[in-house]
């Protein structure tokens, strides 16, 4: 861990001298990436001899302890599965927001998914109020989203949110934690619409491109008009004289966004270039994060934010594995043919996450204890994966990535299950004007 805590110093320090020299984040873009490819492909071997190791006892009596308070958490929602949220008292959605997430609270403390409990932290530092918000902006904003899109989007603001307690930041919804989280759940839908053209969508990108390095945009739709109007409210909050660096990372997220297009594209792309994408992408998307959180980084939380969103970004795209096969999208993880395993391929991660996640000398106790948990629940996100799809590595991977969970792998997408059957059974399904009635 010594080798890679100095290449970590020597990077934020080539960021130091880079920012000196030219003021731009654009031109750390290279450094940024390829730094980060050097600490992937040299972060030493994920360790699993060296990690607590669970019982199928253990186990077993860890998904009982779910499954209990499950089951009474269905039991106290039967007052609600006959009556749509969209028409119970604002008094009932507070009793129904205090009843899940009491439950959600109880299994964080009985340590049954994790070793350590997180959950009330989170809460008591204002996650759920942050939701709560993000909701109600939302609805004010976009009467129009479905609670889908906007789940879509609010995986971002708990990212920014991350950041914000890394940081000592109030956690809260800005203008500009809602206008980012927002820009591009619109972008990316847009997009991957096929029945967009590529031409309509090359327009869209150069008059996005332009209007964030400060060029002034007539929006021709109402889809431009809710982006453009987006990039406004940023301005709004950080005045491009004061603030240039979140205006390089918003371009530096619209020019990853535009470069990984060519992963849509019939003709293969080869590894390297893939994971490059990957990372500049995902990088860039959590250094933007970043920018709008605090308006300006130094060095070494640049290089944080970069590395968090590259391992973001290798996550979900191993979530998406199934899809991406479908629809051609390529990835690092759908260069390997479906009867082969991807176990060289997800060491790597688990090594990546697990050195981007170590705690340093210059870390606070709060940046060490956000990166555990940021660390944890990434390696969660996998097993869940795996537990879907147990065939993407081979027998022995998947024995070894077991034996360090705290449940059954395949017991994971059981509780995500769970969990849809829930929102089910309480009519859960409808719009977010509906549902902000409810907080207002």
């Amino acid at each position: 861990m010594k080798k890679t805590e100095h290449l970590i110093k020597d990077l934020n320090n080539e960021v130091m001298e880079g920012w000196k020299n030219t003021n731009s984040l654009k031109s750390l873009q290279s450094l940024l990436v390829t730094s980060s490819l050097s600490l992937y492909e040299e972060s030493p071997p994920f360790n699993f001899s060296q990690t607590t190791v669970y019982s199928s006892a253990e186990k077993r009596s860890n998904e009982e302890g779910v499954r209990r308070v499950l089951a009474r958490l269905k039991k106290e929602l039967e007052p609600w599965q006959t009556s749509p949220i969209s028409i119970i008292s604002q008094q009932e959605t507070e009793a129904l927001e205090a009843i899940i997430t009491s439950h959600l609270v109880e299994i964080d403390h009985g340590r049954y998914l994790f070793d350590e409990p997180f959950l009330e932290f989170f809460l008591n530092k204002g996650y759920l109020d942050s939701a709560r918000d993000f909701f109600m902006m939302a609805q004010k904003k976009d009467s129009n989203l479905t609670l889908e899109e906007v789940f879509q989007a609010i995986r971002n603001v708990w990212i920014m949110n991350s950041l914000q307690l890394i940081w000592n930041l109030p956690v809260e919804i800005t203008p500009s934690v809602y206008a980012y989280s927002m820009l591009y759940p619109y972008t990316d839908n847009f997009l991957d619409d096929p029945e967009v053209s590529h031409s309509d969508k090359n327009q869209f990108n150069q008059k996005l491109s332009d209007l964030i390095q400060g060029i002034p945009q007539t929006s021709k739709n109402f889809h431009q008009k809710r982006v453009f109007k987006l990039i406004s409210d940023v301005e709004n909050q950080y005045p491009r004289s004061h603030f240039p660096m979140v205006y390089e990372g918003l371009g530096l997220i619209q020019d990853a966004q535009i470069l990984s297009l060519r992963q849509n594209q019939s003709g293969s792309l080869a590894k390297e270039e893939l994971i490059k994408l990957s990372f500049y992408k995902g990088g860039a998307s959590v250094l933007g994060d970043a920018c709008l959180v605090k308006g300006f980084l130094t060095p070494q939380e640049i290089t944080f934010a970069f590395h968090y969103g590259t391992f973001l970004q290798l996550v979900d795209d191993l979530q998406d594995i199934k899809e991406d096969r479908r629809e051609g999208h390529q990835t690092v993880f759908t260069l390997t043919a479906p009867n082969q395993t991807l176990d060289k391929d997800l060491v790597a991660l688990f090594s990546y996450i697990n050195t981007v996640s170590s705690p340093h000398p210059w870390d606070s106790s709060t940046t060490q204890y956000m990166k555990k948990i940021i660390g944890s629940c990434s390696l969660l996100m996998i097993m869940t994966t795996l537990g879907k799809e147990p065939q993407l590595i081979s027998p022995s991977l998947f024995q070894k990535i077991e034996a360090i969970s705290k449940v059954h792998l395949d017991f994971y997408p059981w509780i995500e299950k769970e969990f849809q059957s829930l929102t089910s059974d309480i009519d859960l399904d409808l719009s977010i004007k509906d549902y902000g009635k409810k907080l207002t």
